[in-house]
Parts: C-alpha cells; structure tokens; sequence
C-alpha cells in the first residue's frame, strides 16, 4: 500500500468519519461493516459493473422470429446493433422473392444490415447464397443375417464351450461376405453338419501341405462336396 493510498484513507477517516483502519500488509477493517480488505476493494473499485444481457424489445423479437422461419439466425453486434438490424433484416427479407428468403444466413453481422439497409432487391439478390445441404453420414449396410447351412453352422458353433472358445476357426463359407460360397455345403445338416465342423475345426485346419490336400480330398468324397470346393 503506498503512502498516497494510506494518505486518502485519513483523509477519508476525516471527511466522512469512517471506522477504517490500517492493519498491515494493505489490509484495513472498516468498524462500520466489519468488512475488511485493501483500499481498492473496501472502496469497490475493483467491482466492474457486469454487462446486461441483449434482451431484443418485442418488435425486435417479433422481427427476428420472422426470419428464423426462414432459418436465418440471430445477428452478432453491439445491443444496439442488434435491435436496429433485425428488425432492418426481417423488412429486407420480407420483400423479396420467398424463394430465396433463406439464402441469407452467411450475413450475420447487424452492421452489414444497418450499412447495406438502403440497398434495393438487386443488391439483395446478388448476395443470396444458396444454403449448403447438411452432410449426413453414410448410413452403415445393415449386416446380414446367416441363413441356412451358414446359420446352423453357426449354432453348432456357439452350443459347443470347446468350439466357441475357437470360433475364429469357423467355418468360411459361414462367415460374413462369404453368401455366395455356401451352395456346395448347403446339403449337409444335422450330425452330418455337426460331424463335418468338428473334423474341419479340430483336424483339418492343422494340417499342412500335403497331408492337408489329402484331407480336403477325403472329406470332399465323405460329406458329398462338389470336387474342386475349397474346404
């Protein structure tokens, strides 16, 4: 606290008879309040008036409601600005073409309609810009569904604790994207199905080499697949 400060505090206890005083450090007590603090905050200097919300008046708000149906939005500017435009805006928008009445949402400053609010249609027209559309996301392809011997293979899978555990060894025609190769499988069900999963799982896809086209070629004949499928 500087000697000026602490010399308006005296002249302060003298003029108006306040109850403050100096406790050291730049902090005083006012007996008054029981308030304590430096010189600039027991005096509210350092308390800034807040700004008031932009509350529009009813024309304003009635003006801006106006083009909203039209999807513009509010404008930015000082309150006063943006009392003045809107009201500015929705007598503009009003009078031209109701085609291109929401080709003006680029144009959010209340200064630009204050400035321009003389222009006639044609100087409107030429700065209507056509909305760009929304970007929706492309939607996911549905996934679908297994169907016929895919799908019993499938189940077979699931209901078994040792095959589940190596579901990734399933087999392929019986994964997804993989619809149009199950025809030469589609003939086998029940144990039959059942018997083919568990060889195809457990065996066939550990072998190698030749003992593996050996394999193939066996169980082929034994299940009455089509020759030349591959397993």
């Amino acid at each position: 606290m500087t000697n000026e400060i602490r010399r308006n505090i005296e002249d302060l206890d003298e003029k108006t008879n306040s109850n403050w005083h100096y406790k050291g450090n730049g902090i005083y007590w006012d007996e008054d309040t029981g308030s304590t603090g430096t010189f600039t905050e027991l005096m509210g200097f350092d308390k800034e008036p807040k700004a008031k919300p932009f509350v529009p008046s009813a024309a304003a708000s009635t003006a801006r409601a106006t083009v909203a149906n039209y999807g513009l939005k509010a404008l930015t500017g000082s309150p006063k600005q943006k009392e003045w435009a809107e009201k500015i805006r929705a007598d503009i928008i009003k009078r031209l073409p109701y085609n291109v009445r929401g080709h003006f949402a680029h144009l959010t400053t209340a200064k630009f309609w204050i400035e321009n609010r003389q222009a006639g249609n044609e100087f409107w027209l030429g700065h209507a810009k056509v909305p760009a559309a929304p970007v929706e996301k492309p939607k996911a392809a549905p996934k679908k569904k297994a169907v016929g011997v895919a799908k019993r293979t499938i189940a077979i899978v699931k209901s078994d604790p040792a095959l589940a555990r190596e579901a990734h060894r399933t087999p392929y025609f019986a994964k997804p994207g993989n619809e149009h190769r199950v025809a030469p499988f589609e003939h086998l069900d029940g144990q039959q199905l059942e018997a083919f999963v568990v060889e195809y799982m457990t065996k066939f896809l550990f072998l190698q080499g030749a003992a593996r086209n050996e394999a193939a070629a066996d169980m082929r004949a034994r299940y009455g697949i089509a020759d030349g499928t591959l397993l």
